[in-house]
């Protein structure tokens, strides 16, 4: 495959965002009755909206959503202590006190700002004539907005007449929530809330929490807010008896989890909204190195942290952590036409339905041809593991699976006589019988033993066009079958001289000792663009800026596209579209500190007892990615490592 096509698939996947919905409500009834489709009940997904291939959820084109009854594993978010606000300070009425809108009073020039009354600006209201918050009253667009909001709200609820399905008014607030400040966010949460309280419909109460469950399931509070919210929870958890109770409760799991990892990245799919209404989670699959799919339930707030934890349990429950870690991640990879495209790891509060609706988003325009799965695979790699066999036999597969895809993907450059005895150990390790396969059988299956890179040479590559004529197509088949079956006997000879009737674990560790010598092993690859390495003095870290454009050390004069590993062994950079190696080790024990923002990622290097004008002062190294939060985490981790500690600090 194209390494060119493989960036280009890669980067239209992470850079989705989601665009607003349009501001209007043309669709709302003036008058008339509730049409009777708006009767209180669950929600349900319209099947013309939910895509047929939605990896791993149980979605059929026809048919409506049918959630597992299989043995799942549930996903439950790490324990966290919810401490008991004090009720005094922290209230919705102190918030709306400090924080609420009044409406003026008065007539002409005697118009005046009226006093705020929290027990009325708390209660159930059929109109909203002005923002219950005092930051969407400062411009005439936010005004508007909140009264949009309002109208939102009360035809979720059904308190009402509007033509606009509930979904439709819950897609509108989650738009808002997204794409919009968190003075909108606060306006959305407080409006629901006042709408609750008082409310002498119980079923408007409950719809009321299940959209206050639905909209902390994709944005949360502010950090203003959120300890008034958590207090009137607490509250309302001992008034409220049956249904409304078990909704109050999820509102206020899920808002930990909301505070804690921020906004979603897209509101949820129809699927999604589904399960919420019904109390009953999602069902996803991921797979393992050894080929086995598990299911498992998520909620909206599912993070790609919550499912590494929760199968290290089941899978891994005899390796150590690393600084309080797992050491295993979730990664996606993507497949064009079963051909691997690209892994990458998610970071630890990216949700896993955005990731699975960005799939869905990127699916209608590339078509059924590109396919994506989630992998449980090894996130920190320890080579004392290796040097020590203290792996256990679970982890040494793993270990090996996961270094025998990395081969054969072209994640290391393999030289070609490395990688015939590498596919040797692997055809083994698949088939101990002595007489399978034949040369014919694993040139049909030799791209799953050996890289690409080795099958494809530069040389027969080049010409690998689609412009070539017939002629020159077939040329080149043949001249791929020759090289395929010239490797197939290679390989099959060096099996049968070397590692026959070998135990399958230590040829693992064969395989393992062999490939744990390639400069990059082991280390998990980010892409990057590498765009300022300079003294510490010369980088504005308030402005994320060169202080100075015209003078200054920088020896990155453009940016530069690179991928970037991280490892035990350090930091090392590979050319873009290959895995090259271009540069050694930047050991972990002489950087002194890193960080990160949404776009950037740096590290400083260097002895800070230097003076910043003497040669060897210390130097910033600047990248742009989106990933910076996590690379920052693993190297973080990697220096509790006695080995790895910064030798300028001990």
């Amino acid at each position: 495959m194209n390494d060119t096509f493989s960036q280009d698939m890669e980067q239209a996947l992470y850079e989705q965002k989601f665009e607003p919905l349009p501001d209007d409500d043309s669709d709302d009834e003036k008058e008339g009755h509730l049409p009777s489709q708006l009767q209180p009940g669950p929600l349900e997904p319209n099947a013309s909206q939910v895509h047929p291939d939605l990896a791993g959820l149980h979605i059929h084109e026809t048919s409506k959503v049918e959630f597992s009854r299989d043995d799942v594993i549930s996903v439950a978010p790490k324990p966290r202590v919810h401490r008991q606000q004090s009720l005094a300070n922290h209230t919705l009425q102190m918030f709306a006190l400090s924080n609420g809108h009044a409406p003026k009073k008065g007539f002409g020039v005697f118009k005046r700002q009226g006093d705020i009354q929290p027990d009325k600006l708390l209660s159930f209201s059929k109109k909203l004539p002005e923002p219950c918050t005092k930051n969407m009253a400062k411009t005439p667009e936010k005004v508007k907005l909140s009264l949009q909001i309002f109208k939102n709200i009360t035809g979720y609820m059904l308190d009402r007449k509007s033509s606009k399905k509930p979904i439709g008014h819950f897609n509108k607030l989650a738009s808002n929530g997204i794409t919009k400040d968190e003075a909108v966010r606060d306006e959305i949460i407080f409006q629901i809330c006042r709408q609750t309280c008082n409310n002498p419909n119980p079923a408007s109460v409950v719809r009321g929490f299940k959209l206050l469950a639905l909209c902390l399931g994709t944005f949360p509070p502010s950090k203003t807010l959120k300890p008034a919210l958590s207090t009137h929870l607490q509250t309302q958890e001992q008034k409220q008896t049956g249904e409304i109770l078990e909704w109050i409760t999820m509102c206020r799991e899920t808002m930990e989890k909301a505070f804690l990892y921020g906004c979603r990245k897209f509101p949820p799919i129809p699927t999604e909204i589904a399960a919420v209404e019904n109390k009953k989670p999602v069902s996803i699959t991921v797979e393992l190195m050894t080929g086995k799919k598990i299911k498992l339930q998520v909620q909206s707030q599912t993070s790609a942290l919550d499912i590494s934890e929760t199968l290290w349990g089941h899978v891994f429950e005899d390796l150590p952590r690393i600084d309080d870690k797992v050491q295993y991640g979730l990664y996606q990879e993507a497949y064009w036409k079963d051909k691997f495209l690209f892994s990458r790891i998610l970071s630890d509060e990216a949700r896993v339905m955005d990731v699975v609706i960005s799939w869905m988003r990127a699916g209608e325009k590339t078509g059924p041809d590109m396919h994506y799965r989630l992998v449980y695979k090894a996130k920190y790699f320890l080579y004392g593991f290796l040097k020590e066999n203290a792996l256990s036999p679970t982890g040494l597969h793993h270990y090996y699976l996961q270094g025998r895809e990395d081969v054969v993907h072209d994640n290391f450059i393999v030289p070609e006589s490395v990688a015939v005895e590498l596919a040797a150990l692997s055809v083994q390790m698949d088939n101990y019988d002595p007489e399978k396969p034949s040369v014919q059988e694993l040139v049909d299956s030799l791209w799953e033993h050996i890289p690409q890179s080795v099958i494809h040479p530069p040389e027969i590559e080049k010409r690998d066009s689609e412009d070539q004529s017939l002629q020159e197509q077939k040329e080149l088949q043949d001249q791929t079958q020759i090289r395929s079956f010239k490797l197939a006997t290679e390989v099959l000879k060096t099996r049968s001289s070397k590692f026959k009737g070998m135990p399958p674990a230590k040829m693992q560790r064969l395989y393992l000792n062999e490939i744990q010598k390639l400069p990059h092993y082991g280390a998990v690859v980010f892409k990057v663009k590498w765009v300022v390495d300079a003294k510490v003095g010369d980088w504005d870290f308030d402005r994320h800026t060169l202080k100075n454009l015209k003078k200054n050390t920088n020896l990155k004069k453009l940016p530069k596209d690179w991928r970037i590993g991280v490892g035990e062994r350090g930091i090392i950079g590979m050319e873009a579209s290959k895995s090259q190696v271009l540069k050694k080790h930047i050991s972990l024990d002489i950087i002194t500190s890193c960080g990160s923002t949404p776009t950037l990622f740096w590290y400083i290097r260097g002895d800070p007892r230097i003076a910043p004008n003497e040669k060897d002062s210390q130097r910033v190294v600047v990248m742009e990615t989106g990933q910076g939060k996590t690379i920052e985490g693993m190297i973080n981790t990697y220096r509790t490592l006695p080995h790895n500690k910064c030798k300028y600090l001990l």
